[in-house]
């Protein structure tokens, strides 16, 4: 396993903070998104990119769990809204691979922006409550563009400065050694250190 491949989180905050995901996504119908993700964004130890992509793998886990569950206790509400559930899984079906396309095309300081701008927007009407939600949405979004826009710039901006971008040199090695040189008169070749070498 390469240093690349180690988590730079503990297994026991991993642990305890996907049971508390999973148990606000069971309970609340959604959370598993807002809650990994964004903490992990937050403490920014890892790339935004491979955070939505782990998040969104062990979702997949969560989510069979979870609907086993349902299945178990609602089954009756479940045949009910079958179309409803049909209609969502279609469009995720559709959605979920051209979300990961741009994830991977997407420069991963902005990313980290806009992944950040939608949970809080997404969460917005939690916190503010309903009555005032394009309100309270669309400065956040407004903000979060105008970071994500300047990050941009700013990366550009940095990209051009550098070309064409210089190549770091390899070290020359300089040995203390000196040649010998050629036989001084009275048969002695003076070496390095003082060090003298008799010829015969």
């Amino acid at each position: 396993m390469g240093p690349a491949d180690v988590s730079p989180h503990s297994s026991w905050f991993l642990a305890g903070l996907g049971f508390f995901g999973g148990l606000v996504d069971a309970t609340g119908g959604g959370g598993w998104g807002p809650v990994t993700t964004s903490t992990m964004l937050v403490l920014g130890k890892q790339n935004p990119r491979r955070i939505v992509g782990t998040v969104n793998t062990a979702e997949f886990v969560v989510t069979v769990a979870a609907s086993l569950g349902f299945v178990i206790g609602m089954w009756d509400e479940i045949v009910a809204h079958l179309a409803l559930i049909a209609a969502l899984l279609i469009g995720g079906v559709l959605a979920a691979p051209i979300a990961a396309w741009l994830i991977s095309r997407f420069n991963p300081t902005v990313l980290g922006i806009l992944v950040g701008t939608l949970l809080v927007a997404l969460n917005a009407p939690r916190i503010f409550g309903a009555t005032v939600l394009w309100q309270a949405q669309l400065p956040i979004i407004a903000l979060g563009i105008a970071l994500a826009l300047r990050a941009r710039l700013i990366r550009r901006a940095a990209h051009a400065s550098g070309q064409p971008v210089a190549r770091a040199q390899k070290p020359v090695t300089v040995t203390s050694e000196e040649p010998a040189s050629a036989p001084a008169a009275g048969g002695h070749v003076p070496a390095s250190e003082g060090a003298t070498v008799a010829v015969g």
